[in-house]
């Protein structure tokens, strides 16, 4: 397993909301509270600090369910299939909506750019072919 996959399961480990999932393997469904839904999961995954510091979702893509099923059977085994797969869907669906957030970021970055880039040919580049500019004083013409 890679670095990466540590630090996912790490999280995973120590997270509040995943926590119950973990126990949960412990007490048989009589016994145990009814589990959140995928998308609740998710929602408190987002709202968790250490959740947006793992960055699962970057810039560039959203990560596959396979690094995230690979680092959640270090902690959860696959045995235990429907918290496995609840709480895989919970992370994927919480990276997915990362990765989304991050487009309006992304497009304001572009916006940005396009803004600087027109004021640098409107601008900038008449004043640079007429060259420097300074006032001439009689005095000091030789």
């Amino acid at each position: 397993m890679t670095q990466r996959h540590e630090e996912i399961a790490q999280f995973i480990q120590n997270s509040p909301t995943l926590r119950p999932l973990l126990l949960s393997r412990q007490l048989a469904p009589p016994f145990r509270e009814p589990y959140p839904s995928a998308e609740q999961i998710a929602g408190e995954l987002l709202a968790d600090s250490e959740f947006q510091a793992l960055r699962l979702a970057t810039w560039l893509r959203s990560p596959d369910g396979k690094l995230i099923a690979d680092a959640m059977a270090l902690v959860i085994s696959p045995a235990y299939r429907p918290e496995f797969e609840l709480a895989v869907q919970a992370m994927q669906l919480a990276a997915a909506t990362q990765y989304e957030q991050g487009g309006s970021q992304r497009t304001a970055g572009a916006l940005a750019l396009a803004v600087v880039s027109i004021f640098g040919v409107t601008v900038l580049a008449p004043a640079l072919r007429r060259g420097p500019h300074f006032p001439r004083h009689p005095d000091l013409l030789v």
